[in-house]
């Protein structure tokens, strides 16, 4: 597989990429208030839910903008993985869910033994 100049793979970038441009397009809908049906609890509510109920942890994230945040969560393994935006009240709403995250391509992920 070649390499990013880094030492990272190019498929992590790439789900890195999608992800971004998603939650992005997402999270400014979400804060626009066009989302009636969004999924929204305060972060630390949402973070418990996924933990107890898919396994997921919090494996990074950054600033959307002034105004928002984007955290992703993923299981072990990569057997799923959602991705909350964050206002600065601390409402997290969940804007992305999925199966079958690439985590060996996440170098920084620390292995499940």
């Amino acid at each position: 597989m070649t390499r990013a100049p880094d030492g990272c793979s190019r498929g992590f970038f790439s789900i890195l990429l999608a992800v971004l441009v998603t939650a992005i397009a997402l999270g400014a809908w979400i804060a626009s208030g066009s989302a009636q049906a969004a999924h929204c609890a305060p972060f630390e509510t949402m973070t418990r839910y996924l933990e107890r109920d898919f396994q997921e942890r919090d494996i990074g994230g950054g600033l959307i903008d002034e105004t928002l945040a984007m955290r992703i969560f993923a299981a072990p393994a990569g057997t799923s993985f959602t991705v909350l935006t964050l206002t600065p009240d601390g409402t997290a709403c969940m804007v992305i869910t999925g199966k079958g995250m690439d985590l060996d391509a996440l170098p920084f992920m620390e292995k499940e033994s």
